[in-house]
């Protein structure tokens, strides 16, 4: 019997806390989920020239790449938006789907995101900002379809992660921080640029 009443009066800790407790453990709730996504801001990649030489583009535009399927499709279906977002390769697509691929592009890496919960910026309603460094970008390889040759590609960068209020200003005003790198055209640009640098080893995979 004295079993069955505890789980009755399970609750009545929650009864018992006064009004103004009720109210910071409700508001801490509801604040949560703002303070973790929207209210945060991520350091960019360095800002560079996104000019391509007409010829290797040309080049470049004659491989078609194959990107491998990863146990956890998140990595793979990002690897697959960023090469196509490059724009240098005539054929992006996942294995199956491009006929008679020039290259295998394979995830090497699975890089995320911190895992950190914000207590002091949830418990302050986001006025205390967490900050936290974060690993951003594809660490992948193109090769050709036989193995024969191999590139490998480790194209990231660490930045501060800020979240709480002052990380969704600072996500709005400055140029040099984003809610998302990776949906701005500046990281975008700054992969394209970081793959140019590895073009001659990547034709050469490619047997061009």
């Amino acid at each position: 019997m004295i079993r069955d009443r505890r789980i009755v009066t399970g609750g009545a800790w929650w009864r018992r806390l006064s009004f103004t407790k009720k109210f910071v453990c409700a508001a801490c709730l509801v604040a949560a989920p703002g303070v973790i996504g929207r209210c945060s801001s991520s350091a960019l990649p360095p800002d560079v020239s996104s000019t391509v030489d007409v010829v290797l583009r040309d080049r470049l535009r004659g491989v078609a790449v194959a990107v491998q399927r990863h146990s956890y499709p998140v990595y793979s279906d990002r690897l697959l938006a960023m090469l196509r977002g490059s724009e240098l390769f005539g054929n992006v697509g996942y294995e199956g789907d491009v006929l008679s691929p020039s290259l295998i592009a394979r995830v090497e890496e699975e890089i995320s995101g911190a895992a950190v919960i914000p207590i002091a910026t949830i418990l302050s309603l986001g006025i205390v900002p967490t900050n936290v460094g974060e690993d951003w970008g594809d660490a992948f390889s193109l090769g050709s379809p036989h193995g024969v040759r191999v590139v490998p590609l480790d194209i990231r960068y660490r930045g501060v992660t800020t979240l709480g209020w002052l990380g969704g200003v600072r996500g709005l005003f400055l140029s040099d921080f984003a809610p998302n790198p990776r949906q701005t055209r500046r990281f975008q640009e700054w992969f394209t640029a970081r793959v140019i640098d590895s073009a001659d080893s990547i034709l050469m995979a490619a047997g061009k």
